[in-house]
């Protein structure tokens, strides 16, 4: 240990391959030295690309994505498409290495990333693969810099993908719905929320009957954006079944006379 100290004092790259080997030694002190002395040495981001090219091991490559995040590395759009590279084949591989690089990325770049990430999705929509495209997009769920768009896109992807079973009880456990819901919560009106819907081409009248059965069965500003998708669903197809659907739904709610502007 007192060598690999010794190592990252010196402030020269050079050493950097001595100091890799050891991240994957048996005794978790020396690697943790390891670690520590390379955090002291000038590296770059492709040095560590180059290294983690050649990891088989995992822990190792979670500690130079450690090393990358305490670097606070910031890196060219050339390296950015490299990163992506990776990390894209690692998860159509399934490899557990695909998160590596997906922290790194998110890290460094996360703009580029997103919007790489939602270039896919607009392809996987066109082909009706909203399972892959919710599989990849939600990779950036939870996060600090998760965008609005994101989350938009999420919702309606879980619809898509949703059964779309009316009993309260399956309604309850729905992703999709919950995160509608939360959505509604804290935009600042729904009708913004009722334009996002109108506007997204992917949603079809099972969607939107679906999220109207559901949220006019609530109450306050969720039931007024129940009623209005019911009342949207009517105008975009009234000959349909689900317009009759539709209008019963609000007879059933009490709410079928009531208007609001949007």
């Amino acid at each position: 240990c007192f060598c690999l100290r010794k190592l990252g004092k010196t402030g020269q790259e050079p050493h950097a391959g001595v100091l890799f080997r050891h991240l994957t030694h048996p005794h978790q002190e020396v690697r943790e030295t390891a670690y520590q002395s390379l955090t002291q040495l000038p590296l770059t981001p492709g040095l560590l690309l180059q290294e983690l090219d050649t990891a088989t091991d995992l822990p190792k490559m979670w500690t130079l994505a450690r090393i990358f995040q305490e670097k606070n590395f910031k890196i060219t759009p050339q390296l950015s498409e490299k990163f992506k590279k990776k990390f894209f084949s690692s998860l159509a591989d399934n490899q557990e290495s695909h998160r590596v690089y997906l922290e790194i990325l998110k890290n460094s770049c996360y703009a580029s990333l997103e919007k790489t990430l939602l270039q896919k999705i607009r392809r996987f929509k066109k082909t009706g693969d909203y399972l892959q495209a919710e599989r990849h997009l939600r990779l950036l769920e939870n996060g600090e810099q998760t965008s609005e768009q994101v989350i938009h896109e999420l919702i309606w992807l879980r619809l898509k993908l949703s059964p779309k079973a009316l009993a309260r009880q399956e309604r309850m456990m729905d992703s999709a719905l919950t995160g509608l819901q939360n959505l509604l919560a804290r935009s600042a009106s729904w009708q913004d929320v009722l334009k996002a819907i109108r506007q997204e081409s992917m949603l079809d009248l099972s969607d939107l009957y679906y999220l109207g059965f559901h949220f006019s069965e609530r109450s306050g500003t969720e039931r007024d954006f129940g009623a209005e998708v019911l009342r949207h669903l009517q105008k975009k197809a009234p000959r349909s079944k689900f317009a009759k659907n539709a209008k019963n739904k609000l007879l059933i709610e009490g709410i079928s006379d009531i208007r609001t502007a949007v």
